[in-house]
């Protein structure tokens, strides 16, 4: 059904489940796609389905117009070397975004913008 393909949200995110980190849905789409070679539609409409979070103008909200995503972030202010606690983890923004990358697959712009939004020591004070 390619009206639910239609209906994707790439920024919205959503909790994957057996993890507690979010996760945008056009970074899940594309990782699914990389790894399996599924079709681009079939997977936004599964997880449209799957994750209603993925879907545009999600019904739950009070308006008409959509929610902006949380994750419209400016990535410019990633901070790489700011230090971040995540469980009893310590390191850098940069370098969880690259382990998320390398493991992962997903994108650099998506895996910053989340990291921002779940973690605020990721974005550069502004002076």
């Amino acid at each position: 059904m390619k009206d639910d393909a239609s209906n994707f949200c790439s920024d919205c995110t959503f909790v994957l489940p057996g993890s507690k980190d979010e996760i945008t849905c056009g970074a899940r789409a594309n990782f699914i796609i990389k790894k399996y070679g599924d079709n681009e539609d079939d997977v936004k409409e599964s997880l449209v389905k799957e994750f209603p979070n993925c879907r545009k103008n999600v019904s739950k909200w009070p308006t008409a117009e959509a929610p902006k995503p949380k994750s419209e972030v400016d990535i410019s202010s990633f901070c790489w070397d700011c230090k971040v606690k995540i469980g009893d983890l310590e390191t850098t923004c940069g370098e969880r975004a690259k382990f998320v990358v390398n493991k992962y697959g997903d994108d650099w712009n998506d895996v910053y913008k989340g990291l921002m939004n779940k973690y605020p020591v990721c974005k550069e004070k502004s002076s």
